[in-house]
């Protein structure tokens, strides 16, 4: 298997994606296979390198699709949870296939790695659920986060170090 960089994958690098496939988190789905069906498990987040996935409602109709840069599952890097929507491959696709164990390993052996991944995960999330004209975050928050807020801040401060350590 093998697959083609793209600027949609922006901060990956192509030796990124090498590495990846190297370490087996890289993954292949035909046309039409299913990911998840409503109900099970999602317990890994998938970042598409190529091709199309698409999120079908129960009368089989598509009620989004992701490309390239854009991802499913997030939430699993915090906890499972169950899939609300059947998802399959709509066209030929390579994702980048992680559970929140493999996300926490490679943090430890490839921080560099991890942090272009989690930065691009994140942009692919907020880019989904950020409104148009969002205000900018502020640089240190009026007061603690709590819970997985604060897990989330704490990565958002950590990849964007590490970003700058990369320059």
């Amino acid at each position: 298997m093998s697959v083609e960089y793209s600027e949609a994958l922006d901060p990956l690098l192509a030796s990124d994606l090498e590495e990846l496939l190297r370490l087996e988190y890289l993954s292949g789905f035909g046309q039409e296979e299913t990911l998840y069906a409503p109900g099970e498990v999602v317990d890994r987040f998938y970042l598409v390198c190529q091709g199309r996935l698409a999120l079908l409602n129960d009368a089989g109709a598509t009620v989004a699709r992701l490309g390239p840069g854009e991802a499913y599952g997030a939430a699993a890097l915090a906890a499972e949870s169950p899939a609300r929507a059947r998802v399959v491959a709509e066209t030929d696709c390579s994702v980048v296939a992680l559970t929140r164990e493999q996300a926490a390993w490679l943090r430890e052996t490839q921080p560099g790695l991890a942090a272009r991944l989690l930065w691009r995960l994140i942009v692919a999330v907020t880019a989904k659920t950020a409104p148009a004209e969002a205000t900018p975050l502020p640089a240190t928050p009026s007061r603690p986060p709590g819970g997985q807020m604060a897990q989330l801040a704490r990565l958002v401060h950590e990849t964007q170090e590490a970003l700058a350590d990369l320059g």
